[in-house]
């Protein structure tokens, strides 16, 4: 291992050729990296052989192992040639360290635990590197190996790790501007610091919807810019509306950090099983994984990812990438699944379970429905409201619910934004019928199809084929989206609408052709013959089905959609139809999180949770 005596560089320059010196050593032919810290170090190695820079956290970890490693490298013998600035400003002497340009000293360096090096200076005490320690390792200031046991040089000050910012204790402790934290909001906030930059490549925070989840993230990410944490940090979630949400949240927060879906971040691409119909996930051609520039990735509505993301997810941790997964275990698991896998299989974890921010009618009724899950008997729902109206729970007729529903969307609030209000329902079946309704409200029975202002939302994912190979994603699934313009046109041999639409997401415009009604039967008739075909073994046929398909754009109006696509969203005024929720049977037999045993949940419980924990103002239910 070598050093060149380059005069201009600083400590911290210094200090990062040594680290990959260090490495590159001790990956070579298995002389150092042992257990678990192989792959690491390997992987480590891999980067720098390709003359790739490190990121500070993947430096960082890369320190903590050239001093773990301390007793191989001294084995090596390395030779370290210094700035002579460096040796005439330090003075060593066994464990003793001056720095006579200033002065100061003589600091001790204490071993604690595998060779990892302490010093007793202000700078290491407050919890930041010091040059004391990278001399030591660098000069080799033990004289041979023997001289490294367990047993650890007195020190003057009190031991604390590095980098770590300061760990609140009290619980007064003021995590933002005018909010305290309670005591389960302090334990997770001190295991989250540790998470950050300890061993740990996975980390569960679980809460009840208002228990401060991102009041604490918040706070746990401003903590660790101020402690001087450089790394790279995103946020995610499995859908796009959940995506956007977060964006604006850390908008808010005015924290520089990006905000990607999963599928994005991974690389995926979202697929549809032929023979299943459903969803899956699979790796694009042109759109490269980008979770590994990042060291920490914070995975938002972890109760949506389903087993398939869960595993695409959990492949890419490592100690250059660590993953918190955060989430409400009382919302909807992915479809088909009782639990989602992020709940079950990440060992260590912080669960709020004290609620900070509920108010008024909705919030009690949604908590009192979060505390009976394994309820089989139906909730009592009573209207209450504040002094002006402008908040509460609304218990109506199906007239007046309807009713209410129509003024909402044809109102000003509405049309200068599209989250003003949403009706919710628990089937597709009865979500269409509510469209229908409203639609011929607000537009007359006789208008056409689509008009010019129409809202509009992607039911499923629409990509176009990319010159260059692969596809360009158009619409993700549940992207929202206006209507600049129509035309009737033909894709093929099937006559379409061509739609001008503009995505509220990204504000970008884009022209998307989706099947016209006056084809549809003939084309459910054909992809029934096709997959027919398929089934009974001309399996060649599924490409054909899959090309018809994937020609068109599936969307449909925005006024109201299913529950399991609401969750992650937030609406001023929502309106919710129980009567169709309670159809819902199916009960799932699971083991929450902060808890010793499985339970028994029934599914419209979590189903009327998601609905009631939507609005912001006001909710408006019928029975």
């Amino acid at each position: 291992m070598y050093l060149e005596n380059i005069q201009s560089r600083d400590k911290l320059t210094i200090q990062s050729e040594l680290v990959k010196s260090a490495v590159l050593f001790l990956s070579k032919d298995g002389a150092g990296f042992n257990g678990v810290d192989t792959e690491f170090g390997n992987s480590l190695a891999q980067i720098l052989r390709k003359r790739r820079q490190l990121s500070p956290a993947q430096e960082y970890q890369a320190w903590k192992m050239c001093r773990k490693y301390w007793r191989q490298l001294r084995k090596a013998d390395p030779e370290i040639i210094l700035p002579k600035k460096w040796i005439n400003r330090y003075r060593l002497e066994g464990w003793q360290v001056w720095n006579d340009s200033k002065g100061s000293g003589p600091y001790t360096l204490d071993l604690i635990g595998d060779g990892e090096l302490s010093c007793t200076c202000e700078a290491y005490s407050n919890g930041n590197e010091c040059g004391h320690i990278t001399l030591a390792i660098a000069q080799g200031l033990i004289d041979s190996v023997d001289d490294i046991n367990d047993e650890s040089i007195e020190s003057t000050q009190p031991i604390k790790q590095v980098s770590a910012p300061s760990e609140p204790t009290e619980t007064n402790y003021e995590m933002l501007p005018g909010i305290f934290a309670n005591q389960g909001q302090l334990a997770a906030l001190s295991n989250l610091k540790k998470f950050a930059l300890g061993e740990s490549i996975m980390y569960l925070l679980t809460g009840f919807s208002g228990s401060g989840k991102t009041t604490l993230v918040q706070a746990w990410l401003r903590d660790l810019r101020e402690s001087g944490y450089q790394g790279r940090v995103v946020f995610t979630a499995p859908t796009n509306k959940a995506a956007n949400v977060l964006q604006r949240m850390v908008n808010r927060w005015q924290l520089d950090i990006e905000c990607l879906t999963c599928a994005k971040l991974l690389g995926l691409k979202p697929v549809i099983d032929f023979e299943t119909g459903r969803q899956r996930f699979k790796k694009s051609y042109n759109d490269e994984s980008v979770i590994q520039d990042y060291d920490l990735v914070v995975v938002d509505e972890t109760s949506m990812v389903n087993e398939e993301l869960w595993r695409y997810l959990a492949e890419e941790a490592n100690m250059f990438t660590r993953l918190l997964f955060m989430g409400d275990p009382a919302q909807l698991p992915p479809v088909n699944e009782a639990i989602s896998q992020s709940f079950l299989e990440i060992n260590e974890s912080s669960h709020l379970s004290e609620v900070m921010r509920y108010r008024g009618s909705i919030a009690a009724m949604a908590d009192d429905i979060r505390q009976n899950l394994g309820r089989r008997g139906e909730p009592f729902f009573e209207t209450q409201y504040n002094e002006d109206g402008s908040e509460g729970l609304f218990v109506l007729t199906q007239e007046s619910w309807n009713d209410n529903i129509i003024k909402a969307f044809q109102s000003e609030k509405y049309l200068e934004d599209p989250d003003y209000c949403r009706v919710l329902a628990y089937t597709n079946k009865r979500v269409a019928s509510i469209n229908k309704m409203v639609r011929a409200a607000i537009r007359g029975p006789k208008a056409p199809r689509f008009v010019d202002g129409e809202r509009l939302i992607a039911t499923e994912h629409y990509s176009v084929a990319n010159p260059f190979g692969g596809s360009t994603t158009v619409l993700n699934t549940s992207s929202e989206m206006e209507v600049n313009g129509t035309s009737i046109g033909m894709e093929g041999r099937w006559k379409v609408w061509f739609l001008d639409i503009t995505r509220f997401d990204d504000g970008i415009s884009k022209l998307i052709p989706v099947l016209h009604e006056d084809c549809q039967k003939e084309f459910e008739r054909t992809q029934k013959e096709l997959k027919q075909q398929a089934q009974n073994g001309e399996r060649q046929l599924w490409k054909q089905w899959h090309e018809n398909r994937s020609r068109f754009a599936y969307v449909d109006y925005a006024y109201s959609h299913t529950i399991h696509k609401a969750q992650g969203s937030t609406f001023t005024n929502v309106f919710v139809d129980v009567t169709d929720i309670l159809s819902n049977k199916r009960r799932n037999l699971v083991q929450m999180p902060g808890e010793d045993k499985k339970r028994w949940v029934y599914e419209r419980n979590q189903l009327l949770y998601v609905a009631m924990t939507r609005p912001s103002h006001r909710l408006f239910i019928f029975e």
